[in-house]
């Protein structure tokens, strides 16, 4: 048998929930079913719906799949959305190929190893990133621009000033760097 029901209360972090069927029985110990892979806690509003199944018709021993109808997205023909859609923040796999990552808030990333490979450009662009590493960082591309950090290295060619506030030799004298020695940053 198969019904939909609305989910009531989420219940051991999205394992299990306490569901009212569309006849208005209550079920209060229903196995929460997602694809491989993947696990979900469902939000909870007027559209947390489930799919409900009964194994041999017994609803003590029901399962159900969890979705919300008015959070879904407009996706084209072929499309896979996954993601945290009360909030905005999800991954799209687009008809043409491309896809396409939303985050409305901090994005995180833990990897031991990380290999970014492009046939073509690879842009990106935000306010604020930072990059902390346990071990070395390799860019390799034909020219990798890094904008202003270069600026901020001293190489031969860095313009310095040294000022003494007092003193007899009070002033401002200009540096010549003779060696940058050894940097972190190879640009």
């Amino acid at each position: 048998m198969i019904q939909k029901g609305y989910i009531l209360e989420v219940l051991e972090g999205g394992l299990r929930a306490k569901v009212e069927t569309f006849q208005g029985e209550i079920l209060d110990n229903v196995l929460l079913l997602h694809p491989y892979g993947s696990s979900s806690n469902p939000i909870l509003n007027d559209s947390s719906l489930i799919l409900l199944f009964f194994s041999l018709g017994s609803k003590t021993n029901a399962f159900g799949i969890p979705y919300n109808a008015l959070l879904q997205p407009d996706l084209e023909a072929g499309e896979k959305t996954v993601g945290n859609l009360s909030v905005g923040n999800k991954i799209t796999f687009k008809a043409n190929g491309d896809i396409e990552v939303i985050a409305t808030n901090d994005m995180i990333e833990t990897v031991v190893n990380k290999t970014l490979t492009a046939s073509g450009d690879v842009n990106e662009t935000m306010e604020n990133k930072t990059v902390t590493a346990s071990s070395n960082i390799t860019l390799s591309a034909s020219t990798v621009d890094i904008g202003d950090a270069v600026d901020l290295v001293l190489n031969n060619s860095a313009v310095m000033q040294v000022v003494v506030p007092g003193g007899s030799s009070a002033g401002t004298y200009p540096v010549t760097i003779v060696s940058p020695g050894q940097t972190k940053v190879n640009a």
